[in-house]
């Protein structure tokens, strides 16, 4: 893969991140702006990577903990406590696999969401 491939797959795994994370903004807090869902999508694939990169050697509860720091941050970047948090991210992961899959269904296969993990 080229680096003009790795390019757009990045570009548009971020463009389903952010959505995702906008959509659930939209529907749990009735606000949100793109701009601060897009940053939530980068900074937020950055924290999973870190903390996966320290947590994720421990079976189980590594994942648990990269979990809960990913929502950590979530929570700071929109306002509501952590079950809102949990809720943007919940509706975020499924409006980004489906928008993974009609990707897929019109010839974009594997974006690898960003800012969304396993999305």
């Amino acid at each position: 893969m080229g680096l003009t491939d790795s390019l757009l797959k990045f570009a548009t795994g971020l463009v389903v991140g952010t959505l995702g994370i906008h959509v659930g903004a939209i529907l749990v807090l009735g606000q949100s702006s793109i701009e601060t869902a897009a940053f939530t999508a980068v900074g937020g694939a950055a924290v999973w990577f870190l903390a996966s990169h320290f947590f994720g050697w421990v079976p189980f509860l590594g994942i648990v903990l990269t979990f809960i720091v990913w929502l950590a941050f979530i929570n700071g970047q929109y306002p509501g406590g952590l079950t809102e948090a949990a809720k943007i991210a919940g509706i975020a992961w499924v409006a980004s696999v489906v928008a993974d899959q009609i990707l897929k269904v019109i010839g974009i296969r594997n974006p690898d969401t960003v800012g969304v993990p396993e999305a």
